[in-house]
């Protein structure tokens, strides 16, 4: 496991109800000194955008604390301009600025040494019947996220899907959506990254998703965390789903997945430097569980799709 933590989770949080948060600001250098003392953890993943934005003091912070540029996050959704869209935006203007917003974090990626950016586009989607043309939303986007991709063919793009949130419907929805737009961009670059929370509360399967994506060539990042499956509650990993990240594990190991597992979580109340501790910690665990189980006692399960047989192997081995 190639482990990293996304910086922003360990900021002053807000939600609909306290928009200033729930706790006191901190550095960058503060977020990444306290990520840096969680064990096995190998790099960060960071926004294009605000405070680490400066690449150059970044980059430095990053040396010294012995930690890798995990992948860049384009700062692209939380935009007052682009509340109505980034890449699909419904002004040729403003859709041009977010392309140039994301080629410019394909451009830092490459001077932090990141091989991936990853592109959540929360504002794109819509919210009412009758507002929306979807062929040009679909489309338009499309042709946004190929020219992101031929700006710089060594940097990976990583579509992040998602049901909803912020637009009542998001465009780039589910696995599905990202795969068919990676198939019809003509590019090698243009991928996906599963975010198993969304997975998760599109009341879909972890496992399947990355299944889906690897064997298209199309897995370009993962991002862990839990939900309760209601809604996409970023909760400490394995602090609901224990099974299904089991078989996570397994998966990502059939499919050969070599990039990061970043550890993508919103704890507004809680100690988040031991959240991401935890959920680092656990994602271990889980992988050692697959080790304890057996890869080819897994695959015995599988083939004979025995459901009290998979319980009675959890219960044996693991308990």
């Amino acid at each position: 496991m190639k482990h990293s933590v996304i910086t922003g989770s360990l900021g002053n949080l807000g939600d609909r109800f306290v928009f200033g948060g729930y706790k006191e600001e901190c550095s960058f250098r503060e977020r990444a000194e306290q990520l840096a003392r969680i064990p096995g953890l190998k790099g960060l993943e960071i926004s294009s955008g605000g405070e680490e934005a400066n690449g150059t003091e970044v980059k430095k912070i990053l040396e010294d604390l012995n930690l890798k540029c995990a992948c860049v996050n384009v700062a692209i959704a939380g935009r007052r301009d682009l509340a109505k869209g980034s890449l699909s935006n419904p002004d040729p203007r403003l859709r041009q600025k977010a392309i140039d917003i994301c080629k410019r974090a394909s451009d830092y990626a490459a001077f932090m040494g990141a091989d991936v950016i990853n592109v959540w586009p929360g504002q794109d989607g819509f919210d009412y019947a009758l507002c929306t043309d979807y062929g040009r939303l679909y489309h338009d986007f499309l042709e946004g996220a190929v020219a992101v991709a031929r700006h710089n063919p060594d940097i990976r793009v990583a579509l992040e899907f998602k049901p909803r949130e912020p637009r009542n419907r998001s465009l780039v929805d589910t696995y599905g959506t990202a795969l068919l737009m990676c198939a019809e961009s003509g590019v090698k670059n243009l991928g996906v990254s599963v975010d198993v929370g969304h997975v998760l509360y599109a009341n879909a399967n972890m496992a399947a998703a990355v299944w889906a994506c690897a064997e298209r060539g199309r897995l370009f990042h993962m991002h862990t965390n839990d939900c309760l499956g209601y809604w996409d509650d970023d909760m400490i990993l394995g602090s609901v789903h224990f099974i299904e990240y089991i078989e996570l594990c397994y998966v990502l190991r059939k499919v050969n997945y070599e990039g990061w597992c970043s550890v993508d979580i919103f704890p507004n109340r809680e100690d988040a430097a031991a959240c991401a501790r935890e959920s680092v910690l656990y994602l271990d665990l889980f992988d050692r569980m697959v080790d304890k189980i057996g890869m080819e006692e897994i695959a015995k399960c599988i083939e004979m799709g025995d459901a009290a047989y998979v319980s009675k192997l959890i219960r044996e081995k693991l308990f």
